[in-house]
C-alpha cells in the first residue's frame, strides 16, 4: 500500500515499469493502517488520476482475505469487479458463500479462481 500514501507525482517514480504496457506498484511491508488508507478520499483521488493519466485497460489489486479484515471491504468501493481466490485445501463452502454475498452487495463478482488445487486426473 505504500504507493497509495504518496501523491500522484510520487506514484510515477514508485511504480516499476515492465515494458511499455505494464506497471507494478509493490511494497516491501504491509501498512499499519491499510483499511483506513484504502477508505481515504486521497486513495480514491489517486486511483482516478492514475486511470485518467495512464489509461490502463485493467488495474489488478491483490488483497488479503475478505473475511479476515477490513482492507477487502474498504477496497470494494474502489473497484468495478472482483475475483474470489479460494484455496482448495483451506477455503470452506461457507466462507465462499459468505464472500459471494458480501461482494454481491457492493460490486460485481466475475468468478472464482481455485488456488492450490492438487487434483491429478487418473488415466485418459
Amino acid at each position: 500500500f505504500s504507493a497509495l500514501e504518496y501523491s500522484r507525482r510520487e506514484f510515477d517514480t514508485l511504480c516499476l515499469r515492465v515494458g511499455k504496457n505494464l506497471a507494478l506498484s509493490l511494497t516491501a511491508s504491509p501498512s499499519c493502517n491499510s483499511a483506513e488508507l484504502l477508505a481515504a478520499r486521497h486513495t480514491r483521488d489517486l486511483l482516478q488520476s492514475i486511470e485518467v493519466d495512464f489509461e490502463p485497460d485493467v488495474m489488478l489489486f491483490d488483497m488479503p482475505p475478505l473475511l479476515e479484515g477490513d482492507e477487502g471491504l474498504a477496497m470494494l468501493d474502489l473497484v468495478d469487479a472482483v475475483f474470489i481466490v479460494a484455496r482448495a485445501d483451506q477455503t470452506t463452502d461457507r466462507e465462499l458463500a459468505l464472500s459471494e454475498q458480501l461482494l454481491s452487495e457492493r460490486t460485481n463478482c466475475i468468478g472464482t479462481i481455485l488456488n492450490q488445487c492438487r487434483f491429478v486426473p487418473t488415466g485418459s
